[in-house]
């Protein structure tokens, strides 16, 4: 295996472990000042640092009375700038 082929499977297996819909989030938010997410579907990567929550855009309250952010502000970290630049992802 060439060290090439070696960084192509490293490469696939970080797009994997931050999902299609992850990437394409940190991607939005690499090129703007930010993006628009659920929650649900970037949760991961505010776990991992690539992505920090800013202001909610929209929530909704449970029949428990409980307030639940469905939309919010995510901008990219520094971190999560390097990881799509190391591994050319922007």
């Amino acid at each position: 295996m060439t060290a090439e082929d070696l960084r192509n499977v490293k490469r696939r297996l970080i797009i994997k472990t931050l999902t299609v819909p992850g990437i394409n989030a940190m991607k939005c938010a690499y090129r703007r000042d930010g993006v628009v997410a659920m929650p649900f579907l970037v949760n991961h990567l505010v776990e991992l640092n690539y992505l920090r929550q800013g202001d909610p855009i929209r929530s909704d309250t449970t029949d428990a009375g409980v307030e639940v952010v469905t939309d919010a502000m995510y901008m990219v970290t520094d971190e999560g700038r390097a990881l799509l630049e190391k591994w050319d992802l922007k």
